[in-house]
């Protein structure tokens, strides 16, 4: 059922993007992997983010840090620098860290200009992990209980993201 809240909240992030908009998609259990490289969101790249998002399956664990290393990888290799950029972490932060342990990886992605959103998944998610990676990270945390929840849950990212008026004003 996790799963299945995940791929949906990942399809409306797809139908949520416009054409310059760029997306990857990193899968995270015991280990990480990219099945979807960076692309720009215009008909075709939808259409492999999509395929990508329904070929996603449950494996075993939780490594959190493996998944957010591979995706501040991307951000850091990324040859094009948007003006605004975020990670989304899509779990349900059950890997039995502490939040120290996302420091120095929350600390990474503020130096790439990567906002860091977490979204935890299902009622047993672990709220106080996400909630202090959110602090860490000085952005909302925000919790997915089901399917008619998605879309008010990714708005308010999504929208603030494509809202930012000013950056490094001095």
């Amino acid at each position: 059922q996790k799963l299945q809240l995940v791929k949906d909240a990942v399809r409306f992030i797809i139908n949520a993007s416009y054409s310059t908009d760029r997306l990857s998609i990193v899968t995270f259990n015991s280990g990480a992997a990219r099945p979807l490289r960076l692309r720009r969101m215009d008909a075709h790249g939808k259409d492999d983010a999509t395929a990508a998002t329904l070929r996603l399956s449950a494996g075993g664990g939780t490594r959190i840090a493996s998944g957010l290393e591979v995706a501040l990888e991307i951000a850091e290799r990324r040859r094009q620098r948007n003006p605004v950029s975020a990670i989304l972490l899509l779990t349900d932060g059950q890997d039995g860290s502490t939040a120290q342990t996302y420091a120095p990886l929350i600390a990474r992605a503020q130096r790439s200009g990567c906002a860091l959103y977490g979204f935890g998944f299902g009622a047993d998610h672990d709220a106080r992990l996400m909630s202090d990676l959110a602090e860490l990270a000085q952005t909302p945390f925000t919790f997915v209980e089901d399917v008619d929840q998605i879309g008010a849950a990714f708005a308010g990212a999504m929208g603030g993201l494509a809202s930012v008026v000013a950056q490094n004003v001095k």
